[in-house]
């Protein structure tokens, strides 16, 4: 019996050690430090901001820190009425493009159209950094006691490949489902620990070859967006004869009918607004044509996409002041009256153009 469990001992000391070691290889190669650091919420969506918190991320060309206040519930609100008290809310939902953590408050499109907005009408972003479209109908979920009276999502053509990637949604006999997260304490644990990102990582090397076998969702976006299928999602779905894409197009245009319907239930408008890059109206074109309902397509109102872009690829200040000026002309909105129709003042270019001046260019990495 000794000798039993001493090779017990030594076998499990042996694991302990082998994993510990693999953990320290993996903090040196540093993949996934920037999701161990992050702190994990219990949420349904995966991740979710935290609430009453300051946040700061780097500007993509300015040396400077961009600060990211986030209210009692999470979402960045540059006024001092908690959104939950807001009447009238013109809610803007999406990724990185509708929360601008790279933009200061006061030039983002949501708080320019706010500025503007016919009182009582307020503009509220609810767009979360990295969001696809299953993360955002599940953030409308959490936030529809407030009253949204219009529901906006932001379309860009990585929202296919997330709603792969999250692995929140599947497909049952026709229907949809979306799947529960796992215990919390269970996620706060695994989610420290690098290793987790790997085996999830070699599962999906190994066998993610169609969305209907994924693994339960976690909250590891590095990993997720390294998947060898996911990365030729999009030019699958556009080729003449897609393969297993065309179920996760089918899904996708359910969970937007059903944001839709449950939007549209409660009395209020929902609309889709399609960036205005060449390869999101493509995406669009195609993955959209059975839905429906208002979508309207951006790059109609940027000519030769004239729209003012980070190096990083984002929307600049610049960008933000197109973005609002377009919406403040576009009368094909259900809330265009709500938003004055003066044009957005001159000022703000100018205030633009002082804040590039008074920042120095970010030094460029070689």
């Amino acid at each position: 019996m000794r000798r039993f469990l001493q090779r017990v001992t030594l076998v499990t000391g042996s694991l302990v050690v082998g994993l510990a070691l693999a953990e320290l290889g993996l903090a040196v190669d540093g993949r996934y430090n920037s999701v161990v650091t992050r702190e994990l919420v219990a949420s349904p969506a995966i991740w979710e901001p935290p609430a009453d918190e300051t946040d700061y991320e780097a500007h993509p060309d300015l040396n400077l820190e961009v600060e990211i206040r986030l209210d009692s519930q999470g979402i960045r609100n540059h006024g001092d009425v908690s959104t939950e008290a807001k009447p009238s809310i013109i809610g803007f939902f999406g990724d990185s493009f509708t929360d601008n953590r790279r933009i200061a408050d006061q030039f983002t499109f949501t708080t320019l159209l706010d500025g503007i907005a016919q009182s009582p009408a307020r503009v509220v972003s609810y767009g979360v950094d990295g969001y696809g479209l299953d993360q955002s109908y599940l953030r409308y979920r959490k936030y529809e006691a407030h009253d949204i009276r219009h529901v906006v999502y932001l379309f860009c053509g990585n929202d296919l490949r997330n709603l792969y990637e999250t692995g929140l949604v599947e497909y049952r006999d026709s229907q949809i489902v979306f799947r529960r997260p796992g215990p919390r304490f269970l996620r706060r644990l695994l989610g420290r620990v690098r290793l987790t990102y790997l085996v999830m990582g070699a599962y999906r090397r190994l066998w993610g070859t169609a969305p209907d076998v994924l693994p339960e969702a976690h909250a590891d976006r590095d990993s997720r967006f390294k998947d060898a299928y996911a990365a030729t999602i999009s030019d699958d779905f556009l080729s003449t004869t897609p393969g297993p894409t065309a179920q996760l197009a089918e899904t996708f245009v359910m969970v937007l009918r059903k944001w839709q319907e449950e939007v549209e239930g409660r009395g209020r408008t929902f609309t889709v607004l399609v960036l205005p890059r060449e390869s999101d109206t493509a995406l669009a074109g195609k993955l959209l044509r059975p839905f429906g309902g208002r979508v309207i397509y951006l790059r109609e109102y940027f000519p030769d996409e004239m729209v003012v872009f980070f190096n990083d690829g984002h929307w600049n200040e610049y960008g933000n002041l197109q973005m609002a000026s377009v919406l403040t002309a576009l009368d094909r909105l259900p809330f265009h009256s709500e938003i004055s129709q003066r044009a957005l003042s001159s000022d703000l270019t100018r205030a633009i153009n002082r804040y590039y001046e008074e920042h120095s260019p970010r030094p460029r990495r070689r």
